[in-house]
């Protein structure tokens, strides 16, 4: 994504859902790539937000079963990466695995991801993960973290 299809992103999706479209429409002119680019990422960040508004729920209805006093298995729990106390496990999978982890300096929780150790000598997996960042961090929604 250039950074002009990242300002422009975030721009619109700082308007209401109902204006992008108009806004999109004026700021491409006469660039029917880039148009038809950011419509295309403003139609899966609607997509994305209904998701997570979904998986909002789903999670805080799960979250009452889960048992707060049972020993951590995951050997990466307590320990510290970088400025971060890594104190629970939220998810694993292809990409690695996501910890729930305490940033003391800025006293708050963060969803922290760590590749799989495979992914050093995969050039084309730290390029994912990169991408996948970078598109989490234009995100604007409640129930994501960047």
């Amino acid at each position: 994504m250039t950074e002009e299809v990242e300002q422009l992103y975030a721009r619109a999706l700082e308007l209401p859902v109902d204006e992008r479209d108009a806004f999109v429409r004026e700021a491409c002119g006469g660039r029917p790539e880039l148009r038809d680019e950011l419509l295309s990422l403003l139609t899966h960040a609607d997509a994305a937000g209904r998701f997570f508004d979904d998986l909002g729920g789903a999670v805080r209805a799960a979250l009452p079963a889960l048992d707060a006093d049972a020993a951590p298995c995951d050997p990466m729990i307590g320990r510290i990466v970088g400025r971060f106390r890594v104190t629970a496990l939220l998810g694993r999978g292809g990409m690695g695995a996501v910890y729930r982890a305490r940033d003391d300096r800025l006293d708050r929780d963060v969803a922290l991801k760590l590749l799989p150790p495979y992914a050093d000598d995969d050039p084309g997996v730290v390029e994912r993960f990169l991408v996948e960042a970078r598109a989490a961090g234009t995100l604007s929604h409640p129930n994501v973290c960047t």
